[in-house]
Parts: structure tokens; sequence; C-alpha cells
């Protein structure tokens, strides 16, 4: 260490302020102090009389520890000198001569993780495997960002889109070497990596993977293991510094010299932290806590990687943005899965056979698929090793025989006699144990000695050692709160969950509701700590407790809330997610078809058609997730019978309007529009049922029809990765899939093979394309290098399900090139261009949040330029009340404010962000004046449902309550009230929807925009600009720059020369029509325009819109 670099760390712990450490490490710059006083003053431009009164106060400031200071009137200079040259030599000859080799430290404290979780089990009796063994393969999550809006954006109908991640495997390799090593990843350099999995899927074997690749021979990194579930509420930093030294170091107390040798390996790039369960932490909102720890001081420059669950991670506002997303991918079954079982039964073949053979047998789907679980598929080969016999069909039966195995397996191990009843009393501890630390508000998964003993002395205060001599309980280190107090932890927190269940006996514990007096309710089950508790319940297998999940499942899909129907969809959620568990609920069936209706819209026999409107891909994938967690038999039958429904429909769309696929490109775009949402909903059917049953032969059939018409599939965000993605898992091997690819790769090399032989043509005839040529040479490249990339991804995808076709990829020979897509999918993006921010003073930023200034990037400059996230959300609400008060400003702003609070929120102020959002959900149902962008009503809702988790219902609601009597609304009781309401206001997206189904008038392409919002607007541009934005932000075209109405009027005259818009029509929509709008429709006249007003229903608008096309 420099002694440069020493007087200025010295300084900042002494509390030098800056004009006294200017002065300090001038004066102490060299040891021989010969620099006068009137040369530092000069040189620091102050005068003698300031210098000294600076010096005063460092004497002061060093007196603490330099004491002779204090008894010396004259020569403290030369005393505070010497003794800083001491503390330097002796700080110097410790880091000199005992130099802390932190790759050993680190390696030493990584060895006591190193073990797998299941060597708990095992070690004992000579079962041990090397990592590669059980290694989880990396799928890397690949999220699509939101779309961000232009500052004048007026279209709120495209406000925030819902989107769903993609899924790549990647390599072991491919993730330590580029990933890792290189830092290739999309968001952070590989700086920030999350790996997320679900409960036992391999997320801390997976990191301490990663721990031992840092520590190879040839690197000198230094991997920071830190379990987040020690932290409790001490700051990230301090419990580095202090706790991780202290214990790394073997000291009572961290010593200086070992957190500045830490401090000076961060600043070189060499330190990593391993966070381990972010899901574990005891704070409500781990994720902003996490992100606003990592903000300050040296960990914003240190790389972090952690594991989280992935409820934890998805269960709502997620602030760890700057993250690249991993997630720990499941064994593939049967491939993987029998691979583990074949290396676990090694040396007893026999066992391996009779296992699989057992996995195998009807009825044990459930089983198969829990089993791709790498904790639960080790527990299972280990119980399946002692106790041999039929499979169990749920999870908590599964967990009833590891717990049976556990036991016989440890009793050995520890040589200890138990009896049955001495099983059950342990049990019953344990499970009392579990159940009161989730119930906790502390920590759920760290439990201090002083807290377990106090519950076991309520049984027997000797049941504490047995748990753990059979390793129930295992001891983890101490608490960072208070070193001098143990704690432990469950095996695993499932079975810490599982044990919880075991303790209930009574409906009740999770569920009380009493509408009438809802602070007498108990909603225990509405928290998200309690899901997995409540599904292993529903799994006991015991008769006496039949009745009782009957009545609670009943209760769920009865409940009724005062909250805008959150908990009514909670409810649904947790009765769908118990299906798979509790297959013996009477009304099975029934819900299950109730479930998949809501997913796919209800459709309606006597209409053949669709009761709710068609939905895109990305939202479809969204709402059928719950799919995937109900009984999968039931789901499959669901969707069969949905499917032929699906294909009815199809036909009768054919035949009404004497269609035939091979005339679909001379189709309206109405037409097409509608066919691409049945191809959608078909695909999405496929895709669900792929999962339960992948090589069925009626979905490989449809797939080959879907690829075979792959063009009127792609569109609504369904991709080519997607359609591919799914032939693969579906195909692999199939003959007729294997002809259909071939087919399809021949067909677009044909393609290709034209629009090389155009681009050739047109560059040897140049001088008859002087003027075209540019346009026309980078559209041909375009297209070539688009079809080229198609090829690629088919070639790929048919090299997979086809081991004998070598595929080599077709290179790009012609530049230029931007990946779209041959199908057209790309659509205009607007940048925002704001003027630069940086110039502006700190004080000139703050005066422009104001409603008519504001700009979301002033925000950022802000939090760079130091200001905390506490302040800047202060400004943001105090503009978010400013803003409610002005009736010109559009809502769309109020939206993009509302949704930024997110980014600076924390977990101090959630309640009051809480508020704001049921404010904005408040006015968004019930005053048609604020009937907004769907979708982002939509991101409310669900900013709402995660709030749900982490909050008790009690105050919930009464926050909704206080928020509903403030703005003097209407209280809404259920979800059905909303619906009524929702039906007495114009949906404008519906209305659209219908006019471009319509058959009667296909040719002619109407655009449907409400101007409510522009009644109270008075100047006819200023209503053309705004309604410039809506019209060309509904068509997907770049925004024109419009000043005035004759603008207007130009774009869309331009825009009827296309031949999609040679036939437009616009439909305006309001309560009323001032002099403005009534002149704005005059001077478009050369365009059919026509004003609709009055209050009315969607349906009547839909009636008067259809007779206006129809008479044109």
């Amino acid at each position: 260490m420099s002694y440069q670099k020493f007087l200025n760390d010295i300084a900042d712990k002494y509390d030098l302020s800056g004009d006294e450490k200017e002065v300090f490490c001038v004066e102490f710059e060299d040891f021989k102090l010969n620099k006068t006083q009137t040369r530092i003053a000069q040189g620091l431009n102050i005068s003698l009389d300031t210098l000294e009164a600076r010096m005063t106060s460092i004497y002061k400031k060093f007196s603490t520890n330099c004491t002779e200071l204090s008894t010396k009137s004259k020569g403290k200079l030369k005393v505070l000198g010497y003794w800083l040259q001491n503390q330097y030599e002796e700080k110097d000859r410790v880091l000199t001569l005992q130099p802390i080799d932190w790759q050993k430290e680190t390696r030493k404290m990584l060895e006591d993780l190193k073990d797998l979780t299941t060597e708990v089990l095992t070690a004992g009796d000579g079962i041990r495997f090397d990592f590669d063994d059980v290694f989880v393969p990396l799928g890397v999550v690949e999220r699509q960002e939101r779309t961000k809006r232009k500052e004048d954006d007026g279209a709120p109908d495209r406000g925030s889109e819902l989107y769903e991640e993609k899924v790549t495997p990647i390599t072991h390799d491919e993730f330590f070497e580029d990933v890792l090593l290189r830092g290739n990843t999309r968001i952070s350099n590989g700086k920030r990596i999350a790996v997320i999995g679900e409960a036992g899927a391999g997320k801390t074997t997976q990191l301490q993977k990663i721990g031992s690749w840092l520590l190879r021979e040839e690197s000198d990194d230094i991997p920071i293991w830190i379990s987040l579930a020690d932290l409790a509420t001490i700051p990230l930093e301090e419990f580095i510094f202090e706790n991780w030294v202290r214990n790394a170091s073997g000291k009572r107390v961290a010593p200086q010299e070992w957190k500045d040798s830490l401090e000076d390996a961060s600043a070189s790039g060499k330190v990593w932290l391993l966070l381990d369960g972010v899901d574990e932490m005891t704070v409500s909102n781990p994720l902003s806590y996490l992100a606003n720890q990592l903000k300050e001081g040296w960990l914003k420059n240190v790389r972090v990687v952690l594991t989280c669950r992935v409820n934890v991670w998805d269960g709502g506002k997620n602030a760890l943005t700057d993250f690249d997303i991993y997630r720990n991918l499941d064994f593939d079954y049967p491939n993987d899965v029998y691979e583990f079982i074949d290396k676990w039964f090694a040396g007893a073949p026999e066992l391996a056979g009779s296992l699989t053979q057992a996995l195998e047998q009807a009825g044990k789907e459930r089983i198969r698929d829990m089993v791709k679980n790498p904790l639960r598929l080790t527990l299972l080969c280990y119980s399946w090793q002692l106790k041999q016999g039929e499979l169990p069909e749920t999870k908590a039966g599964l967990y009833e025989w590891f717990v049976e195995a556990f036991y016989k397996w440890n009793k050995g191990k520890a040589q200890i006699e138990l009896s049955r009843s001495q099983e059950d009393k342990l049990n019953r501890s344990l499970g009392e144990l579990a159940k009161r630390a989730i119930d906790g508000e502390t920590s759920w998964f760290r439990l201090t000695k002083n807290f377990i003993e106090n519950v076991f002395r309520e049984f027997d205060i000797d049941l504490f050692d047995l748990a753990l001599k059979l390793n129930w309980l295992n001891e983890i280190g101490v608490a960072a709160e208070d070193p001098l107090e143990t704690v432990y932890a469950f095996y695993h927190p499932s079975f810490q969950e599982y044990f919880a269940a075991l303790a209930i006996d009574d409906q009740s514990y999770f569920l009380i509701h009493n509408p009438n007096h809802i602070s007498q309710g108990n909603y225990r089950i509405f928290y998200g700590k309690w899901t997995e508790v409540f599904l292993f319940w529903l799994g006991r297998n015991e008769k006496h407790l039949l009745n009782q999940k009957q009545s609670l499942i009943h209760s769920l899909i009865n409940f009724k809330d005062d909250c805008y129907g959150l908990y009514e969809e909670k409810a649904f959620v947790l009765v769908a997610k118990g299906t798979s568990e509790f297959y013996d609920f009477d009304e099975i069936v029934d819900f299950i078809q109730k479930v998949v209706n809501k997913v796919f819209s209800y459709f309606n026999e006597s209409e053949c058609d669709w009761i709710e409107e068609l939905i895109p891909y990305y939202q479809l994938k969204k709402k059928s997730n719950i799919l995937y967690q109900m009984d999968s038999y039931f789901v499959w039958l669901e969707l069969e019978e949905l499917h032929n429904d699906l294909m009815k429909t199809c036909q009768s769309f054919l035949d009404d309007n004497k269609l035939d696929l091979i005339s679909y490109t001379s189709w309206s775009p109405n037409l097409k529009d509608y066919l691409k949402c049945l191809m959608v909903q078909e695909f999405m059917i496929l895709e669900i049922a792929g999962n339960i049953d992948p090589k069925h032969p009626i979905i490989v059939e449809r797939l080959i029809f879907q690829l075979a018409y792959d063009y009127m599939l792609i569109g609504h965000n369904v991709s080519t990765y997607d359609l591919l993605n799914l032939y693969k898992k579906n195909c692999l091997e199939n003959p007729l899939a294997i002809t259909a690819l071939r087919n399809k790769i021949s067909i677009y090399e044909e393609i290709l093979s034209r629009h090389e032989n155009e681009l050739d043509l047109a560059l040897n005839n140049e001088e008859e394309n002087t003027n075209d040529l540019p346009k026309i040479k980078n559209q041909k490249i375009e297209a070539i290098n688009n079809i080229k990339s198609y090829i690629n991804e088919l070639g790929q995808t048919l090299a997979i399900i086809d081991a004998s076709y070598k595929h080599i990829d077709i290179q790009f020979d012609r530049t230029p090139w931007k990946h779209t897509s041959i199908f057209d999918l790309g659509f205009n993006v607007n940048i925002i261009q704001n003027q630069s921010l940086d110039s502006l003073t700190t004080q000139e930023l703050l005066d422009l949040i104001t409603p008519h200034k504001f700009t979301v990037d002033i925000c950022y400059q802000l939090r760079e330029r130091g200001m905390s996230d506490l302040e800047i959300l202060e400004k943001l609400m105090k503009l978010l009340d400013e803003v409610w008060k002005i009736s010109d400003i559009d809502k769309v702003d109020r939206y993009r404010i509302l949704f930024l609070l997110e980014e600076f929120a924390s977990d101090e102020n959630w309640i009051e962000l809480t508020k704001c959002f049921v404010r904005e959900y408040l006015l968004g149902m019930l005053d048609p004046d604020f009937i907004y962008c769907k979708s982002d009503m939509k991101r409310i809702y669900e900013y709402l449902l995660a709030t749900t988790d982490n909050i008790n219902y009690v105050t919930f609601n009464d926050i909704c309550q206080a928020c509903s009597s403030n703005l003097g609304l209407l209280k809404l009781s259920s979800a059905e009230d909303i619906s009524y309401l929702y039906s007495q206001f114009i949906d404008i997206d519906k209305v659209q929807e219908q006019i471009d189904r319509h058959a009667d008038h296909p040719e002619i392409r109407c655009l449907v925009v409400d101007i409510r919002h522009l009644e109270q607007e008075r100047d006819p541009n200023v209503i053309a600009k705004k309604l410039t934005n809506k019209i060309f932000n509904s068509i997907g075209r770049r925004i024109p720059v419009v000043q005035d109405v004759a603008c207007l009027e130009r774009e869309l005259l331009n825009l009827k020369l296309e031949p999609e818009f040679e036939k437009l029509a616009i439909a305006l929509y309001g309560k009323s029509a001032n002099e403005a709008i009534a002149q704005l429709c005059q001077s478009l006249s050369p365009i059919q325009t026509c004003l609709f007003t009055g209050e009315q229903t969607t349906q009547e608008l839909i009636i008067q819109i259809n007779a206006w096309l129809s008479e044109m």
C-alpha cells in the first residue's frame, strides 16, 4: 500500500472534512516534513490562520488514539507525523511479511460447503458423487424487455406489454468459459449473474461448482460465499467486512488488516460474491433490498452470482434488472433420470431396473414429473435402496417415503434405537417447530438454538439432541446479529414445509373468512410462504382430513374479497395447483374445465365461436402457465376436447367465408388475422399437450401442418424459435416429421435462389435502375439473409430430430443486413430523443420534476449524482399527487410515473407504493374518463397480485377500502362487480377486434379511435397531433411529424396509397363533440371519417360502426 493511499484511508477513518483532508495529505505527504507552513499555505491558496485552524481540528480528531497530542502544547506536527509513520510501517510490515492468501482462505471456507446436500444422508454409507454425476444442465433465460414509450406517446393501447421467457439450453463449458470467463452476456457483461430454479433444483450445487471453478490453478479470483439467510437485517457490506472476515480470520473480531486487504483485492476486480438463497432472506422484499445494497460503496464494482427460487424471482417487482438470468433446468425424462438412476445403482443394476420399471407403470405420471427435480430424484433412489414397492402418487406421499427411509438410514448410522411412538413424537415436535418458524416474521429457514429449545420444551427437550443426531436439524453457523447464538436449519427447506403440513390438523389454520369482520379472520393461505405447505397438506392421505380438504377447496372456489377480485384470483390459482395433489376433489373435472376455458377463452358450441377475444401468443402463454401445475391427466382430456372444437371453428370459418388455404395470400388482412389467431390457439394447445405426451401422433401430425403453413402462424409474438423448439421436443426421430422438414428446407432454398437471381439481375441492369438501385439492393440483401437465417434454423432443427442429417450453416456473404424475420415480424419503435441532461446542475434537474417538464431520465441522472433512491421516490410521489390535480395531463404520463415508482421503492415504503397502485387501479375501473390501456391496467393488477404474497389480507383490505373512501368511489365487493362495471364502459379494443372480424366489409380497413380524452381540447391542430399518435401507433407504423390538421390529412392520404389501406375509414368515438373536433372531422373529409357520440355500450357502438361501413 502506498503512503499516499494510507494517508487518504486514515483521513477517512478519522472523519476529516474535505478541507481538512486536503491539508492533512499535503502536510504529511513525506516522512521528513521539510515543507514550511508558509509554503504549504501558499500551495493550498489559503492563509496561515486558516491552515493553523484546520490543523488544530486535525490534532483534536487524532488525539483519541495518538494520546501524546493531548499532552503537548508544541511540536504537535512532528508528534502526529511520527505516529503516522509508525502506523504505516506496522501496517506495511503486516501486509508485506504476512500477505493474506485469499484463495487459500476462501478455498478453506468453501470446503465446508463442498459436499452435496445429499451427502448428509449418504456419506456414512459409502455413497458419494462427483459434481459431474449430478450436475444439472443450465438453460439461459432470455427475457424480452417491455416496450419503452416515447415521451409524447399518446396511444395507451400500446402500453406495457406482457412478456414470456425463452429457455435455451447451453453446455457446461459454454456457461463457465463464455459467460463467467469472457463475460459474454446480454445485460451485465458477466458481472451480475442470477441462477434461478425450483426448490431442490441444484442451485446451491451450481453455485458451489462456480466457487470451485473460480479457484482453479490459473485463476487469482476470490470467491466470497454468503448464505443470505444469515444476513438478517445487517447490511451486506457490513456483514462481509465484519462477520465473513471474522470467520475467515478465525479471530474474535475482524482484523483491520484483513479488511484493508480484502478492499484492495476488490479494487483489482478479483472478488466475486456468491450469494446463496435470496428466497431465504427475512426481509419482505429481498430483491429490492439486495438491489439497493449492491448499488452502494465497493459492492458496485464486485462481480456477483446469486441463487433464488423462481417464485420469488418472478413474484412481483424485480429490482435486480441489471442481472443476466440463468435457470437450472430439471432433468429430462427419461434420459437424464435413467442415467442418474444407473449411476446411483452402479453396483446394483437390478435395483436400477426395478425402479425404472416402477416409474413406467400406468398412473405414475405425477411421480415421473416430480423426480425430474434433482433433490427428489436423489431421495427417491435413496429410498428405493432401502424400501421397494408401489410408488406413491402425490408429492406428500413421496416425502412420506423419504421420511421413512431417512429414519431407517440414519438410525443405523447413529446407532439409535427408536420406537414408532418416539418417531411420531419427534415428527410432531419438528412439525410444530417448522410451522412456528414459517409463521414468524423473522427468519423462516434459519432457526436459533433458543427458538428451537423453546419449542422442544413443550414436547421433550431431549428431542432436540435426537433431531441433531438424525440430521433432521443441522448446525449451519452463528446468528449474524449475535455471534454467540448458534443457528440451525432443517435438512432441506422442503422437509421443513412437509413437517409443517403434518402439524396442521384443521383447515381453519389456513383460512377463516369473516366478510363482516375481516380483522377476526385468518388468511395465512394467501401468504406466498404457505403455498407449499398447503399443497403438502392436500396430499396427505389420512381419511379424517378428506372432508376438511373438500371444505377448504370449496371455500377457496367461492371466496369473495373486498379487494377488487385480487384474492379471488389467488384462490383460483391455489385450487388449480392443488388438483395435482388432491385428486379426490369431488369437482376436479368441472374445475379443470373452467380453468382451461379461462385460459383459452370459453368456446360456445351453439354459436361455434369463442365468447372472449382471441388473444396473442405472448399473453396466452402467460395465462397457460397455470395448466402446467394441474393434474396432467384431466388437463389432457380437456385439451383434447378443446382441440376438436377448435378444428370445427376453423373449418366453419373457411366454409362460411368460402375460403381455401391455397388462396391465403389474396385474403383480406382481417381474415388473415383471424386465421392466425386460430393457429396460435392450436399452437398453444400443442405446446401444453406436448409436455404431457410428447410423441402423441395427433400432436406430431398437427405440428407438421403448422410447419407447412408457418407463414400463417408466425405473428402475434409466435416466432420461428417457438415453432422449431416445439418441433424438436415432439418430433424426434419421427419419419413423417423429418420428411416434412426436409421438404420445407427445399422450398426455402428455391425461394432463396429466386431472390439471389433477382438481385443479380438488378445489379447487371444497373443503368436502368440508377435511382432505385440502392433501395432494391438493400431490400433484396435483407430478404436473402433473413431467408438464409431461417434455413439455418430449419437445418439445425433437422440435425436434432434426424441424427443422420449433417447441417452446415449457410454463411452471410452480403451486407448490409438487419435480422428481423422473413415473416416481417418487426415493428417500429420510436426512440426517445431527450435533450442532454448532463449539462444541468442538480438543482436544475430537481426543478424539472414538474408535471409538464418531467422525463424519466431525470431520475437516473439524479441517482448517478448520488441522490438516494428514497429521496427520488419522495419526489416522484409528490409529482404523482400533482399530476392527479391537472386535467390535461395524458394518462400515459401518469402510468409512466407510477411504474417508475417501482424502480426506486424499497422495503421500507412499499405500503405507500401499494396505495398509489391501488388508487390507479380503482380509477381505471370505476370512472369512464379513466379507462386506459388494458395492458397497463394488467400490469398494475399483476403488481398488486404479487404484493398480496407478502402482505396480510386484513392490511391489504384496509388499504383498498381507504383508497375507495378517500376518492369518494363506490365500494367493490367482488370480481363480478368489476365485470359489471366494465360492461358499462366502451371497450375500444373489443370494438376494433369485432370490426376487423366482420365479413360484410372485408375490403375496408377501419381504425377505431377513442377521443374522449381530447374533448376538453379546443385547438384542432393539437387534436390532430394527438390523433396522429393514436392512429399510427395502432397500425404499428412510425409516427410522422404532424404540426396541424393539414399535415394529418396529407399523411392519411399517403397511407391510402398502400394496398392494405386503399379503403381506409376512421371511426372516432367520444361522449360529445366540441367545435374543434367537429372542425377536424370536416377537414378530414377526403378520408372516410365518422364521429360516434353519446352514452352507449360496447356492443351498441359495434352495431353503429358496422352499419356505417356497410353503407360505404
